[in-house]
């Protein structure tokens, strides 16, 4: 048939990735990120050449931050370069277009930010990663540091009483047995720690994981070791709070759509990888894309889509029924939105939907938790006695409820310090459940007042009667 995959092994592949499930399940080509990827591992080489070939102790701030909502390809950028680095090979290429040369890094990667609370098993991973045959040296030198603080877990969460003063001298003693256990010659290649979920990482800018976070940012033991942390957008605030104030743009990146060139990549990718001849039906193929907005988490459920479709249709293109596609698609990034909604956000609606409206991209933080406030006080006020309809949720601030809605991918802080919903439609979402709200708030006979002086949004399209506050 036409479009039939080579060999039973691809459509095997096909299958496993249409029926893949979980936040973290990768694409099987990806694209995209290129700049990023590029920042990474232009900052491993740099490391590397000073270590290994200079023997200089003095780069610091190798540490990269890599932010998003939920669904922005933060695994899958990780993952794709702990895979690439695992072949032996760099995922992209110096700036004037030359091969890298140097040792590929490796990477250890965690799923969450719990990583950095146990600093024994972080220590020894980094030794194994680099150089497999120095793991004697390091086990000696942390016997020695576990004898004389009497920690089973090298002074993090032991069953030990110990003060911060110990805890801090601990998390640094650790990162000095790495030194001593591989001195410059014994390193094989660069490390880096990768940290998926990193706003999940525990303490303050006095805690072990502070010390150790800032002992490799500014590379006070010349160890060639990248730390990228990979998180939801308010990771920005978490790595603040624990010290690394003085991370600078370059060495921050947030994850946005893709635009339409690495859209295309992708189809292309996508295509090759699995045999697939899209013929006269590219057009529809790339509806499909446009649709997703370029959001990478969408993107991967209109492929998974097509790829059942597709095997349903026994692999012809001609009989693959792409509004079946669409619809399944579509369905998705309800799911999608739905699972985003937080209780404060379904219960605020109305307020929600008012903020999205006024929040054009153009703001920076402080501004946007200005309008939250200003709204929140008219809602406050119209609405007083009225259950579920006021103004902030009980408890929370303006700036509270700001991060919050970082937190939940509704706002994103962008590499500029703007403020954004990250994906449009997802803000056309919330509106719309505002609009929804609104018209249950009338048929209960509730004046309804458009929040912002001197202008009216979709006054008529109810077919009702509004009062308004100007």
């Amino acid at each position: 048939m036409f479009g039939l995959p080579k060999s039973a092994r691809n459509l095997e592949a096909l299958k496993e990735f249409a029926t893949a499930d979980g936040d973290r399940s990768q694409s099987p080509y990806f694209a995209g990120r290129e700049q990023i990827l590029c920042d990474i591992e232009n900052a491993c080489e740099e490391i590397w050449r000073r270590h290994r070939l200079l023997g200089q102790n003095n780069l610091s701030g190798r540490t990269r931050l890599i932010y998003g909502a939920p669904g922005a390809g933060k695994s899958s950028t990780l993952l794709h370069l702990r895979d690439e680095w695992f072949k032996g090979r760099y995922a992209t290429r110096r700036s004037d277009s030359s091969k890298r040369l140097l040792p590929t890094p490796v990477m250890i990667y965690s799923g969450d930010g719990n990583i950095f609370d146990d600093l024994k098993k972080l220590c020894v991973n980094v030794v194994k990663a680099a150089a497999p045959k120095s793991r004697s040296r390091l086990f000696a030198k942390v016997s020695k540091t576990q004898r004389i603080f009497g920690s089973a877990n090298f002074g993090i969460g032991g069953g030990f009483e110990h003060d911060q003063t110990t805890e801090l001298y601990v998390a640094s003693a650790g990162l000095d047995a790495v030194a001593n256990a591989l001195p410059r010659r014994k390193w094989t290649r660069p490390v880096v720690i990768g940290v998926d979920e990193a706003q999940t990482m525990t303490g303050d800018r006095n805690s072990s994981v502070a010390k150790m976070l800032k002992t490799l940012h500014a590379n006070d033991l010349n160890l060639p070791v990248v730390v990228v942390l990979s998180g939801l957008s308010d990771t920005k605030q978490r790595v603040t709070d624990l010290g690394l104030s003085r991370l600078s743009n370059k060495c921050t990146h947030s994850l946005d759509c893709l635009n339409e060139a690495e859209l295309e990549d992708l189809k292309q990718g996508f295509c090759d990888h699995f045999e697939i001849e899209l013929g006269a039906h590219a057009s529809q193929f790339n509806a499909l894309l446009e649709h997703t907005e370029g959001w990478p988490c969408h993107i991967q459920n209109a492929l998974q889509a097509f790829g059942e479709v597709y095997i349903e249709a026994e692999c012809d293109i001609n009989a693959v029924d792409f509004s079946k596609v669409e619809e399944l698609s579509r369905a998705s990034q309800l799911r999608y939105y739905r699972s985003r909604r937080s209780n404060v956000m379904k219960e605020t609606a109305l307020l929600l939907g008012n903020i999205m409206q006024e929040v054009t991209g153009q703001q920076k933080i402080h501004q946007v938790i200005r309008i939250i406030n200003s709204v929140a006080k008219q809602f406050q006020k119209m609405y007083e006695g009225l259950d579920g309809s006021g103004g902030l949720p009980s408890g929370m601030t303006a700036n509270d409820f700001c991060y919050h809605l970082i937190h939940r991918g509704a706002l994103q802080e962008r590499d500029d310090d703007t403020v954004a919903c990250p994906i449009p439609s997802f803000r056309q979402f919330l509106i719309d459940e505002m609009l929804e709200d609104e018209e249950y708030m009338l048929q209960r006979d509730v004046p309804l007042y458009r929040v912002l002086p001197g202008e009216v949004l979709s006054g008529d399209f109810l077919g009702k009667d509004k009062r308004y506050l100007h």
